[in-house]
């Protein structure tokens, strides 16, 4: 046998023993492949429904008709067991940006980083002449983007 046929083999036998390992491991974990935890095609996942429970008795709660307590802690255990077992993201889509959504102005996200970066002058004492301008941060030679530009273009090339 050459070495290619022996390659082709082992890699035959690769694609088996994963096919085989993926399919026993969606067997013992239902709940962890694709999102699919457990609903139909219909119905939702489990999760989802719990949680939208969830937020429909926060919010009736914070708009003073409080909701069934029995449902609160039955929806809360509910979702505690499907967090232990690994079944349930808790990653939150509201705190990132709507895909699609412009990207912010040039020099906005340097201004705000340097600003945060600023800490804030001390307070000024009472009865006292007001402070003196504050001098012009110093210039970096490393360019961090934002559209601000730092003066004149550079001269062209002597061979030009």
């Amino acid at each position: 046998m050459g070495f290619l046929d022996k390659a082709t083999a082992a890699a035959k036998q690769a694609a088996t023993d994963a096919k085989k390992a993926a399919t026993d491991f969606q067997a013992a974990n239902p709940n962890l492949m694709s999102g699919n935890l457990g609903g139909g095609p219909s119905g939702g996942a489990p999760a989802d429904r719990l949680l939208r429970d969830l937020g429909v008795l926060a919010y009736l709660n914070a708009q003073g008709r409080p909701g069934s307590a029995d449902e609160h802690q039955r929806i809360m255990g509910e979702l505690q067991r499907l967090e232990s077992a690994g079944g349930l993201d808790l990653t939150l889509t509201s705190a990132y940006a709507a895909p699609g959504a412009p990207p912010p102005p040039p020099g906005a996200v340097r201004s705000a980083h340097e600003a945060a970066q600023a800490p804030p002058p001390p307070p000024a004492p009472m009865g006292s002449a007001p402070p003196p301008p504050a001098a012009a941060p110093p210039t970096s030679s490393e360019d961090l983007g934002g559209g601000q530009g730092t003066g004149a273009p550079p001269p062209p090339p002597s061979w030009s």
